[in-house]
């Protein structure tokens, strides 16, 4: 505990990740809003006008309320449907209503379209157990859920703060020829090495929940965040999941899926930065790493890197089977199992190289 504090206290003299962490906040706080800034003030009248309609058709799904919206839609073309309040012209109305019908209409026949691409794939089992019964009963506006599970930019900012607080971990030892007198403490090498990278692994762990807990309050302050336990194929983006999750589980899933992705970034930074004794160096040196994993995992290698769970809100839609290990596995399930398994073979290294840094 001593060196977890050392470690800490450390950082918390070095002014530059303070700025940084608080500049990237408010920053990513910024881009997160941008949507909701788009339709809640530049577009007000019309975000008013579906609130209007979705608030009377909050709840469960039936035929009934469908047959509802139609006649709504018959009455406004025809002129004998009073207007919201909101409204100047026909235009909005029609485009809340049109918006509601096709909620509805996938609500509605979203069992039926899954039961008819499950009998495509009889033979598959796997498959088959992912999307079987699946049904969609409950209406709501689900925007905010959709929003903050595909949104992605704090990853970007995550990652740069890991290379900041991180990159001197060793390199500065060494730079202020601290490291020798650190190695021949009555602590010993291995505590202080396990120290840094239990310190490694809290940082990462710090600054992803961090940034999650923020856009999670910021999201139910502004969209909202309705039914959490509605499942998370409600809505078209996730219709394909292969994983039946609430939206509040994919949520959580995602935020799991972070925490390791950006645990074994920390390792590669700690290796990185017991090999070079400059911080800068160090620094772009573990930048440069980041880029390329992050780089591979857009484009190339997803399955076998662990900086793709970052990217689990489009893996989870990947409705291939894959044999690994002797086992069948959704590419998403390999990925995480993949990661962990790397996750704990880099914590392996590290403690092995105390003997040599």
């Amino acid at each position: 505990m001593k060196l977890l504090k050392y470690e800490w206290k450390k950082l918390c003299k070095r002014k530059i990740i303070w700025i940084f962490l608080i500049g990237l906040l408010l920053l990513n706080e910024g881009l997160f809003l941008k949507d909701y800034i788009n339709k809640r003030y530049v577009n007000k009248d019309l975000y008013q006008i579906q609130k209007y309609y979705e608030k009377a058709f909050i709840g469960p799904v039936s035929s009934e309320k469908l047959e509802q919206i139609s006649q709504l839609k018959n009455a406004l073309a025809s002129g004998t449907l009073k207007l919201s309040e909101f409204s100047t012209d026909i235009s909005g109305d029609y485009y809340a209503l049109n918006k509601l019908s096709d909620s509805f209409d996938y609500l509605s026949s979203y069992q039926n379209e899954m039961e008819k691409y499950q009998s495509f794939y009889e033979e598959n089992e796997r498959l088959m157990n992912a999307y079987l019964g699946r049904q969609t009963v409950w209406y709501d506006n689900f925007a905010g859920w959709e929003h903050l599970n595909n949104y992605q930019m704090s990853n970007v900012f995550i990652l740069l703060l890991i290379f900041l607080a991180l990159a001197p971990i060793w390199s500065g030892e060494r730079e202020e020829d601290m490291l020798i007198i650190l190695n021949t403490t009555r602590k010993g090498r291995e505590r202080i090495h396990l120290a840094k990278l239990a310190f490694s692994i809290l940082i990462a762990f710090m600054f992803t929940l961090l940034f999650a807990a923020s856009e999670l309050v910021t999201e139910a302050l502004t969209f909202g965040l309705p039914s959490s336990q509605a499942a998370s194929y409600s809505v078209p983006a996730f219709k394909m999941i292969t994983a039946n999750l609430t939206f509040i589980g994919m949520w959580l899933l995602m935020l799991l899926g972070k925490i390791i992705a950006f645990s074994f970034v920390s390792i590669l930074v700690l290796l990185i930065s017991g090999t070079f004794s400059n911080i800068l160096l160090s620094v772009f040196a573990s930048a440069g790493v980041g880029a390329l994993l992050l780089f591979i995992s857009e484009s190339g290698l997803k399955l076998w890197n662990p900086l793709s769970l970052l990217y689990l809100n489009e893996t989870l839609m990947d409705d291939r089977i894959l044999s690994a290990f002797g086992k069948s596995f959704f590419p998403w399930e390999l990925n995480l199992f993949v990661s962990i398994l790397l996750f704990l073979t880099g914590c392996l290294i590290c403690v092995w190289r105390r003997q040599r840094i």
